[in-house]
């Protein structure tokens, strides 16, 4: 299995993109079938947020992970593979993940999602609190929702697998390139 991809000239792992770069794509590849969907991902904010989108080959179903910043950049990445989005789904509470929730729900009507503990925090009110183990489902797109207690109490990673493809896991911050993610003890996450 091969993997398409663009590499960003400033850094030595792939998939890493600055604010203003263009989209990072990732399309799974294999000799006996075709790719089931693709990821493309921008990055957004003086936070350098990552904001990702799942996109179903066969159906052009949508997951839009982390309406961070910037509702122009995340629409421009939503309308540059299809015109609809189905979902998006949230890994955490913290304000530079949701600063454009409300504007991409808004324009798309579409379900949102975020862990069932940070549900509270959110800009917008989940249409679904999803606990360990529960899935979001877009069409023939699937993300199990993985519990990540620790960055936020309500923390959850997304897991998009299909049959013969690679396994992609969105942590949010929960894991960063070299090592985990801000964790944060019991006290300081009641605040």
């Amino acid at each position: 299995m091969t993997v398409s991809q663009r590499r960003s000239a400033d850094s030595g792992w792939p998939g890493h993109v600055t604010p203003g770069d263009p989209a990072w794509g990732y399309v799974p590849h294999s000799a006996n079938q075709p790719a089931p969907w693709t990821v493309r991902k921008i990055s957004v904010s003086e936070m350098n947020n990552n904001v990702y989108l799942v996109t179903s080959q066969a159906t052009q179903a949508q997951i839009l992970i982390d309406a961070a910043a910037e509702p122009d950049n995340v629409i421009g990445l939503i309308e540059s593979q299809s015109s609809r989005l189905d979902a998006v789904a949230t890994t955490h509470s913290h304000w530079d993940h949701h600063r454009a929730l409300t504007d991409v729900v808004q324009r798309y009507a579409c379900t949102s999602a975020a862990g069932v503990a940070d549900a509270a925090g959110m800009p917008v009110h989940p249409d679904l609190k999803l606990q360990h183990g529960d899935s979001l489902r877009a069409g023939d797109l699937k993300l199990k929702a993985i519990a990540l207690r620790g960055h936020t109490p309500g923390s959850t990673a997304f897991c998009l697998s299909a049959a013969g493809s690679p396994t992609v896991l969105f942590t949010g911050d929960s894991l960063f390139p070299g090592g985990p993610g801000a964790t944060q003890t019991r006290k300081i996450s009641r605040h």
